[in-house]
């Protein structure tokens, strides 16, 4: 896979097939993807792809020294001196190379798994990739829209089987510099529409989803403040008001007078 490269989706999740030859003469009773493990017939399959990996897992043989497109794997299935006998991809990719052949070769049934399919791009221009991720995120908000362009491009070519299901739509594309939005290069995502570029693992997720706002801090109380001390009287400070004075002893000048009295020096 191009690490140079970034993705936004994903808009479309595509089934898991065998693509195996109509006539084969050492295998002529394949019916579905289990007579390939009771038969042990080997898979050939793209190298460092997801079926490379996966399909020992559910059990299948795979051949040794995978070719590097599936191009190349159709280019064996036909030739009848070659000893590859089932091919494994995408089902819309295997119902382009049946259309073709036909007569020549057939799909199988569906297996268990999806491929996520995304719309690949330079990396390094937030502004297009958030263009192109609102663009996808309306197109799938339309389900009558999206299914009718299913009905125009795939339908045919993807008989008798219905429409997927849609793939969830991805967030808006903020948080840019916090994580990649709508699609970022690694991780298990999104295959680009041209050039069958597949993600790996060990990098983030490709879900247009922007980090999460780091919890604000609270502000530590301030300490509470010491009781103030209680006011000394000194000797010094002149005499309490007299009751019953109308004066205005408690005026500006009065206490100035009284500041000024207390600062006198003690007598004798």
């Amino acid at each position: 896979m191009r690490k140079d490269v970034d993705f936004v989706g994903p808009y479309y999740k595509a089934g898991s097939r065998f693509l195996v030859r109509e006539k084969s003469r050492k295998y002529p009773n394949i019916e579905g993807p289990n007579d390939l493990k009771d038969l042990g017939v080997e898979v050939y399959t793209q190298q460092k792809s997801t079926y490379w990996k996966e399909l020992p897992k559910l059990g299948f043989s795979m051949m040794k020294s995978p070719p590097a497109s599936y191009q190349r794997c159709l280019e064996k299935l036909l030739d009848e001196d070659s000893q590859v006998y089932a091919v494994a991809s995408d089902d819309v990719i295997l119902a382009g190379y049946e259309k073709n052949n036909l007569g020549k070769v057939r799909r199988l049934e569906t297996i268990e798994g999806t491929e996520a399919y995304g719309v690949a791009m330079l990396p390094g221009q937030p502004v297009l990739k958030r263009e192109v991720c609102s663009a996808v995120r309306k197109i799938l908000a339309d389900r009558k829209g999206w299914e009718s362009m299913y009905q125009k491009n795939l339908a045919d070519l993807l008989a008798p089987q219905g429409p997927p299901s849609l793939p969830r739509r991805p967030p808006s594309g903020r948080g840019e510099g916090r994580r990649a939005p709508c699609g970022a290069p690694g991780g298990r995502g999104p295959r680009a529409s041209a050039g069958g570029q597949r993600w790996v693992a060990g990098a983030p997720s490709a879900r247009c989803r922007p980090a999460a706002r780091p919890p604000r801090r609270k502000r530590a109380a301030p300490a509470p403040r010491p009781p103030a001390a209680p006011p000394v009287r000194s000797g010094r400070c002149p005499p309490p008001r007299p009751r019953g004075c109308r004066c205005p002893c408690r005026g500006p000048s009065v206490r100035a007078a009284r500041r000024s009295w207390s600062r006198r020096p003690a007598s004798g």
